[in-house]
This record gives C-alpha cells, sequence and structure tokens, in this order.
C-alpha cells in the first residue's frame, strides 16, 4: 500500500529509545513485589493482548486500504466524465464543467480540510453542471444517462471516504487496551527474580510499549498519508 507508506523518522527513533528507558526504570527501580505471578498467566496475558492488538491493527489497516480503494475508484469515475464531456454539448458548457471539474480536483489536492468543507462546494458545481446539461439527440441522451450515473457513483464514493477520514479507533478501545497493558506489565513487575530475567523484563515491557505505539501510528492518518492522497487528486487531470 504505497500511499501510506512512511519513512523512519527522527521523533520515531526518540520514541522507541524512551520506551527502553521507562522499560528499564520500571524494571530495576520500582520497589519490588511481595508476591510472585504464575509464569503460565504471563504467557497467557501476553497472548491474549497481542491478539486483541494484531485485531485493531488489522482493522485500522483495513481503514487506509478502503480509503485508498475509494479514492481510487472516484479518481476514475472523475476521469470519465472529463472524457465523456469532451464530444458533449456546446463550447460554453464544456467550458463550464470542465472548470469546475478542474477547480474540485485543485480543492481536494491542498488540505483535507478542505476535502471535508470547501470541496463539496466545488462538486456541487460539477453535479450542477452535469445536471443542467440538456441532450441533443438521442446519442446525447445515452451519454448524459452514464454521467448522471457516474456523478451518483463520485457522490457515494466521496461520502465512504469522509466517513473513513473521520473514523477513528474508539477511546473504549484505547481505555481496554491500556488496562490490559498495564495489567500485564504489573504481572511482570510482580514476577521479578534476579538474574537474566531481568532483561526478559526490560524486553517486553518494551515491547509492550512499541506494539501500543505502532497502534497509534497505524491507526492515524499521518500528514505524509494525507499528502500522498491529495497529489493524486492533483495528478488526476491533463494540465491545460
Amino acid at each position: 500500500m504505497k500511499s501510506f507508506s512512511r519513512a523512519l523518522n527522527f521523533f520515531d527513533i526518540v520514541r522507541l529509545v524512551g520506551y527502553f528507558c521507562v522499560a528499564v526504570l520500571l524494571t530495576f527501580l520500582v520497589p519490588e513485589i511481595s508476591f510472585l505471578i504464575p509464569s503460565g498467566f504471563i504467557v497467557y496475558e501476553l497472548l491474549f493482548f497481542t491478539f486483541i492488538v494484531g485485531f485493531l491493527i488489522n482493522r485500522a489497516l483495513e481503514r487506509k486500504r478502503d480509503i485508498s480503494a475509494s479514492v481510487a475508484s472516484e479518481l476514475v469515475h472523475l476521469r470519465h466524465l472529463a472524457h465523456v464531456s469532451e464530444s458533449l454539448g456546446s463550447v460554453s458548457w464544456r467550458k463550464k464543467f470542465n472548470k469546475a471539474l478542474f477547480d474540485y480536483h485543485e480543492q481536494v489536492s491542498k488540505t483535507i480540510e478542505s476535502y471535508e468543507d470547501r470541496a463539496e462546494k466545488r462538486f456541487h458545481e460539477v453535479s450542477h453542471a452535469v445536471y443542467a446539461f440538456s441532450p441533443a439527440d438521442d446519442r446525447e441522451t445515452v451519454m448524459f444517462a452514464d454521467m448522471m450515473e457516474t456523478t451518483n457513483k463520485i457522490a457515494l464514493e466521496r461520502r465512504n471516504t469522509l466517513h473513513q477520514l473521520r473514523s477513528s479507533l474508539p477511546a473504549y478501545h484505547w481505555v481496554v487496551m491500556l488496562t490490559f497493558a498495564l495489567f500485564v506489565i504489573g504481572a511482570l513487575l510482580g514476577s521479578r527474580t534476579p538474574g537474566d530475567y531481568l532483561h526478559g523484563v526490560v524486553v517486553t515491557i518494551t515491547s509492550i510499549f512499541i506494539t501500543l505505539d505502532l497502534l497509534a501510528v497505524t491507526n492515524h492518518m499521518s500528514r505524509v498519508e494525507i499528502k500522498n492522497l491529495q497529489n493524486r487528486y492533483s495528478s488526476n487531470l491533463p494540465k491545460n
């Protein structure tokens, strides 16, 4: 999924180092607990935690794939409208329609905020231009029906894209995951014994922090990912 790929940056490295430092502090500085947690209980806790986080990460990835597919479908239909309009109507209608179509692409390619707000007005201009077309013969009537159907498809795809962009992991899910992570970390700290086992606790707690961070990053649409989506609109139609 190329549109949503991003390189590891400096802030990612700082976060990873920070997680490791916190894990070391928790393992070596938190006072020992007077009771031991059975190792089997910790294993089951970790397995369940891993399963739930993996499920939520997969849901977040599916959401991003849906956004990418919805945008791709919309762009195909927008190009179809542009191609069909080339042989329809008067010069004045084609000029008005093409201007509305390019204005919509330009607006969506700016910022995600404009996609949700100002671009809605631009899309209405496109749809109004389509509805204002008056077929002159049977051929244009058939092509006009095709444009109407395509415009309706674009409206549905826009609605799906906006819904996916606005959706995110519910706060309740975060509360459950963070609470579960605290239980697992508490169990690890409660089972500490002197020796090499402490290094395993550090690695496990660090892994829990990194896994939660991966879930947060996957769930969030970064500015780079949004920009990649917007660039697809700016290059969808040939420049006049």
